[in-house]
């Protein structure tokens, strides 16, 4: 059976981190999802929201 990971990316103010961060430990875990083996990565994308999701500015 083959198991990806989708990812949103959303930041929201709640729990916000620098963007730089939150973008490099979602890569980390792409990282180690291939390294497992995982069958394939998602990743959402929605434009000009303010909790990130993928953002276009």
């Amino acid at each position: 059976m083959d198991v990806g990971l989708l990812f949103d990316l959303r930041n929201p103010a709640a729990w916000r981190r620098p963007w730089a961060d939150h973008y490099a430990r979602s890569l980390e875990y792409c990282e180690e999802a291939d390294r497992r083996g995982a069958g394939g990565l998602w990743f959402t994308e929605h434009h000009l929201f303010e909790d990130g999701y993928l953002r276009s500015r």
